[in-house]
């Protein structure tokens, strides 16, 4: 990289010295003149002189700004609007990204796509990993082109200890997502006691066989870490669902909580409204937001229910209520009208009013 100067108040140009190409017309040896902006005064500029970057280029923008940057043309401007480059590259993300970029159009959707981007996912600079799994997610019909190479180069790097371990545990979820049979074996490998892509893995398998066998979701239930119970509450059916009553109000974890109230009204609905609704009087908002949202789309059999019990429990505690209310399509919202226009209490008044987004004080 060659003197990397400002040419006005964002946009900025540099000469590079072209050392290998991954894809393109250019050639090792060419020297280009490239530009970019650097909107934020605050940090150093991306390119420094003498530094090498992997740099993925495109033409220049059609605006008059940029015509007046370069008046002579010839120049080419950091594609992703200036953000597709990655600093001292590592030689295994430079091959991994060379025989990615090769790939013609209908391998990169089929597997030997798949099995580069893999390549990508586990041995790439974690930046470029991340572009590499998000455009995984994006092929169509995934779980018929994860097999072979691919299948064994996404196992291997679930188990790599030197991988970031959000890196693994995006990748798990996306296994279960998208219900990836093919990494069923290695997803089992995971759910050794103590292994931190236990929870996410157990999921996964869950998500990808449409069930959970009951005795593995009832020793989840009772675990000591926190998303492990959730992922035995997520997958709890038949009998295994009314020990969840009890955890909405006796779990220590706001997150399971929360998804015991989502669960038993997914799997009971209205008789499970009283068990349900302590959720609304939880001590963490995010449990009331919850079930607040999720009792609300039960529609209209829920608004008897919650006026009753926004008439008995006053504020603060009818906040949660009303907000189910809300939720509750059009027989909800006239009655959080009603409360807004004759509660005897000023503040569930205000707060009904609130709710319906008409600020100011009751009357």
């Amino acid at each position: 990289m060659l003197d990397p100067r400002p040419l006005d108040e964002h946009g900025w140009t540099a000469r590079v010295q072209i050392e290998q190409v991954l894809v393109g017309s250019v050639q090792p040896g060419q020297s280009l003149e490239i530009g970019w902006e650097e909107l934020a005064r605050s940090r150093p500029p991306r390119f420094s002189a003498g530094g090498r970057a992997l740099i993925a280029l495109g033409p220049l923008p059609q605006s008059s700004l940029w015509r007046g940057r370069f008046p002579a043309g010839g120049a080419l401007a950091v594609a992703g609007s200036g953000e597709a480059f990655l600093r001292e590259p590592d030689t295994a993300t430079v091959s991994a990204l060379e025989a990615w970029a090769r790939l013609s159009a209908s391998e990169r959707e089929a597997n030997a796509g798949v099995s580069a981007l893999a390549t990508l996912w586990a041995t790439a600079a974690p930046s470029v990993a991340e572009g590499a799994l998000a455009r995984i997610a994006e092929i169509p019909g995934l779980d018929g082109k994860v097999y072979g190479d691919a299948a064994a180069t996404v196992a291997a790097g679930l188990v790599s200890p030197g991988r970031p371990l959000p890196l693994r545990e995006a990748m798990v979820k996306l296994a279960g997502d998208r219900r990836l049979g093919a990494l069923q074996p290695a997803l089992e490998g995971l759910t050794r006691r103590g292994d931190p892509l236990e929870a996410p893995a157990l999921d996964a398998l869950a998500k990808i066989a449409g069930a959970m066998p009951a005795d593995r979701a009832r020793s989840l239930l009772a675990r000591p870490e926190a998303a492990l119970r959730v992922v035995g509450v997520r997958w709890a059916r038949g009998p295994l669902v009314e020990s969840l009553s009890s955890m909405v109000t006796g779990d220590p974890s706001p997150e399971v909580r929360a998804t015991a109230v989502v669960m038993l009204l997914d799997e009971r609905g209205m008789t499970a409204f009283d068990a349900a609704a302590q959720g609304l009087f939880d001590p963490d908002p995010a449990v009331r937001a919850a079930t607040a949202k999720r009792i609300g789309e039960l529609g209209a059999p829920a608004v008897p229910g919650l006026v009753r019990l926004v008439e008995t429990r006053g504020m603060p505690a009818a906040a949660a209520p009303i907000a189910a209310l809300v939720f509750a399509g059009s027989e909800g919202y006239d009655a959080v009208r009603t409360i807004a226009a004759g509660h005897e209490d000023p503040r569930v008044r205000d707060a009904a009013r609130m709710a319906l987004g008409k600020l100011g004080p009751a009357k």
